[in-house]
């Protein structure tokens, strides 16, 4: 599985969110701008980092959903970003930062399998 990681300054997945560097997938970053969320379409899966700018983060997302061949979005907020996330923000999933490998790893297979044509 392809995974793009969109985190601020495109840190690598290890510096940037160590626990999504140990999953089975091939992760690559990039910064958390619409512009490089909408040059990763073909990754099967793309993870957003909100946990440090809420306004950005919701920004990718929502151009995300208006683009009709966008992959699923895996949303990564600190506890604090969790009351203002809404379904309008367009995530398919969301992730509450310290989760373990385990936990990322799963979601992503779920939201692989659920956007697989059938």
């Amino acid at each position: 599985m392809s995974v793009v990681l969109l985190t601020p300054g495109a840190q690598p997945a290890g510096l940037a969110f160590p626990a999504l560097a140990l999953v089975d997938d091939e992760v690559r970053s990039a910064e958390v701008t619409a512009s490089a969320a909408l040059q990763s379409l073909a990754a099967d899966v793309l993870v957003v980092d909100a946990r440090t700018d809420l306004v950005g983060a919701r920004a990718v997302c929502v151009t995300l959903s208006a683009t009709a061949a966008a992959p699923p979005v895996l949303l990564v907020l600190s506890p604090g970003g969790l009351p203002v996330v809404t379904t309008a923000w367009g995530a398919s999933d969301i992730l509450v930062d310290g989760a373990s490998p385990a936990e990322i790893q799963a979601r992503l297979r779920l939201l692989r399998e659920h956007s697989a044509p059938v």
